[in-house]
C-alpha cells in the first residue's frame, strides 16, 4: 500500500487498516508530552481539536482521561530524526476479530527534536516540514480509527503531509461515514456511490477476522514512492 502517486482532489477510494472501534466512546490520554508546560498545553490543545474533528465526521465520542492505563488511545512523543528520515508520526495497534483493542499508541515527533514554530496562518508547524502539529495528529488518529494511507493528495490520510491536506476532504468524510455509520457533513455523494463504498468497506472488513498487530507511520517526504510502512 501507499505506493501510488497522489491523485487530484475529490472522492477517491478510502483505504482501511482492517479494524474499527466497537464502542461509541473511545478514551484517550497523553503521556510525557512536553518538558515544559507551554509545549504540553499546546500538544494537549491540538490533540483535543483533532479528536473533535474526527468526532464530527465519525459520530464517535472521544473522552480524555488522565490515566494512560485506562485509555484506549495514548498520545506520546518520540524522536524520529525527522530531518533525515522524513517520519513525523507513528501509530501502533492490535486488532482482534476486526476490532481495535486498548493500548493503541500514537507517537508524534518530539518538538525538542524538531522544533514547532508558528506559521503565517498562526498554526504550529514542524520546522523544515510542511506538516502542522494538528495535521500530524489528525493523520495518526485516522490510523488509530482504522483508516490507512490513501492516494488522494487532499485527504488527511494521504501518505505525505503537505500544505494541500491539512483538513478533511470527501474521501475522509465518506470513509468515516461508511465505517462508523455517520452522515458525511456537506457530502454530495450519490446513493449509488454510497452503496459502492459500503460494499467495498464490507469486503475489506470481513476479511479481517484474525488477530494482528500493525503499525503505521507517516513520512513527510512528499516525493518518496513509499512513505507508509506496515
Amino acid at each position: 500500500m501507499a505506493t501510488l502517486q497522489s491523485l487530484s482532489t475529490g472522492v477517491n477510494p478510502f483505504e482501511l487498516e482492517g479494524g474499527q472501534w466497537s464502542q461509541s466512546t473511545v478514551s484517550w490520554s497523553t503521556t510525557n508530552i512536553g518538558t515544559d508546560a507551554q509545549t504540553a498545553n499546546a500538544i494537549n490543545l491540538a490533540t483535543q481539536q483533532a479528536f473533535a474533528q474526527w468526532s464530527a465526521i465519525t459520530g464517535l465520542h472521544f473522552q480524555q482521561t488522565q490515566d494512560p492505563a485506562q485509555a484506549n488511545i495514548q498520545i506520546k512523543l518520540g524522536d524520529f530524526n525527522t530531518a533525515e528520515t522524513g517520519i513525523i508520526g507513528y501509530t501502533g495497534y492490535t486488532i482482534q476479530s476486526g476490532q481495535f483493542t486498548s493500548g493503541t499508541a500514537i507517537t508524534i515527533e518530539n518538538p525538542n527534536e524538531t522544533a514547532l514554530a508558528t506559521n503565517a496562518l498562526g498554526e504550529l508547524q514542524y520546522s523544515g516540514t510542511e506538516a502542522t502539529l494538528e495535521q500530524v495528529l489528525l493523520h495518526e488518529i485516522g490510523h488509530a480509527l482504522g483508516f490507512a494511507a490513501n492516494a488522494d493528495s487532499h485527504s488527511i490520510m494521504d501518505y505525505a503531509l503537505t500544505a494541500n491536506n491539512r483538513t478533511f476532504d470527501d474521501t475522509d468524510t465518506i470513509g468515516a461515514a461508511n465505517v462508523y455509520h455517520a452522515t458525511p457533513p456537506g457530502s454530495n455523494i450519490s446513493a449509488v456511490n454510497q452503496l459502492v463504498q459500503a460494499l467495498s468497506t464490507f469486503g475489506v472488513e470481513s476479511a479481517a477476522t484474525t488477530s494482528a498487530t500493525n503499525q503505521s507511520e507517516v513520512d513527510n517526504h512528499p516525493n518518496d514512492s513509499l512513505a507508509v510502512h506496515h
